[in-house]
């Protein structure tokens, strides 16, 4: 459900806001209704994190990075980081989500592990 709210939002995001007063002001009330709705799946769902990245040695796995969140933004302003060069999923508490970086909200998060190619 959380993904066709921010598929509609992405949507609503796009339509120039040049238009209308009445259609600036609907597309206003569409954006905070979008948010509302965002937030309360959020909180009704949160995100599972479950899996170790970290083995018994608390060492990174094989080809692993793990970037605090402003690291990952320096990496994504630099271009180091993007969606052709690999795939990371959100962290929390030493351990990662299922939910890729560059298709979902940050929540909660506070690191993200990185899988280069």
């Amino acid at each position: 459900m959380i993904d066709i709210l921010q598929k509609l939002k992405e949507i609503v995001d796009m339509e120039p806001m040049e238009s209308s007063g009445c259609m600036q002001s609907a597309l206003e009330k569409a954006n905070e209704f979008l948010d509302k709705k965002i937030a309360e799946c959020i909180a009704s769902y949160g995100r599972v994190y479950n899996r170790k990245i970290v083995d018994d040695a608390d060492e990174i796995e094989f080809n692993d990075e793990v970037y605090d969140l402003e690291e990952l933004e320096q990496h994504m302003e630099s271009n180091y980081i993007n969606n052709n060069d690999g795939s990371g999923y959100w962290v929390k508490d030493g351990l990662r989500s299922k939910d890729e970086i560059f298709s979902t909200p940050r929540l909660d998060a506070t690191h993200v592990v990185w899988f280069s190619k």
